[in-house]
């Protein structure tokens, strides 16, 4: 039996790691994941009390503020979740955020639209 060499593939280098960010934009990022909580809590029963509010005075106006509040609330998790874990230095992550803040925006419009139209369309008493 020969013996056979078997042949060495070159190590494939590794790609240059991101830079690490300033420890002033870390504590930044730590001071926008606190304020992001104490903004969903906030909301969370602002739109509670609103939308129970809402429901026992039959006013759309307050499940609208109320909806909002939620809707707030979830601009929240988004940046609580944007700046924890290995998304913290992802520009992915951050293309993603903004994306879900920007739309989760624009869910509100059609529901107040709809019940006005619908107020209107009834003859109902306006609040």
């Amino acid at each position: 039996m020969s013996e056979t060499a078997l042949p060495v593939l070159p190590r494939p280098v590794a790609a240059p790691s991101p830079p690490q960010p300033s420890p002033e934009w870390l504590a930044a990022a730590r001071k926008a994941r606190i304020l992001s909580w104490i903004s969903l809590v906030w909301m969370g029963l602002e739109g509670s009390i609103a939308i129970v509010a809402g429901i026992v005075a039959g006013s759309v106006a307050l499940i609208g503020f109320g909806l909002d509040s939620a809707i707030e609330g979830f601009a929240s998790v988004v940046i609580v979740w944007r700046f924890t874990g290995s998304r913290l230095h992802s520009h992915k992550a951050e293309e993603r955020a903004q994306k879900l803040v920007a739309i989760q925006f624009f869910i509100l419009a059609p529901y107040v639209g709809y019940e006005a139209i619908a107020h209107l369309a009834g003859a109902e008493d306006v609040e």
